[in-house]
């Protein structure tokens, strides 16, 4: 388990992103690889505290919050899918060491995926 910030530094080694959850269909594939498991995704707002944004920079409408979700708190920037929450989605501390999920590209998820730290789909 490592922090927000290594975990895409991880990703980007592997030439990828923390993964950006683009609909439906995408959340269910990673509810089913993370089971009782949470996980850093991509979106965070540390750039600025008003505007969320997906780390690989692509532009998501879809969202899956936690109720009260998202808070604007400057201790709380990057998301992460959140077991206990059902797989929604919360903000947490960036410095918190949680699980990972990358994604290569912007093609299938399920040829594409990088999780923890060993496991690759």
């Amino acid at each position: 388990m490592v922090s927000w910030r290594a975990s895409q530094a991880v990703c980007q080694s592997q030439q990828a992103n923390l993964v950006t959850v683009n609909d439906d269909n995408e959340q269910k594939f990673l509810e089913s690889i993370l089971e009782k498991n949470g996980s850093w995704c991509g979106l965070n707002n540390i750039k600025n505290l008003s505007v969320l944004e997906w780390v690989s920079g692509e532009k998501s409408g879809y969202t899956n919050w936690a109720p009260n979700q998202p808070v604007k708190d400057v201790n709380k920037r990057c998301a992460k899918i959140q077991f206990t929450e059902g797989q929604k989605w919360i903000m947490r501390n960036c410095r918190k060491k949680h699980k990972y999920t990358c994604e290569k590209g912007q093609s299938s998820l399920t040829e594409n995926v990088i999780t923890g730290m060993e496991m690759a789909f």
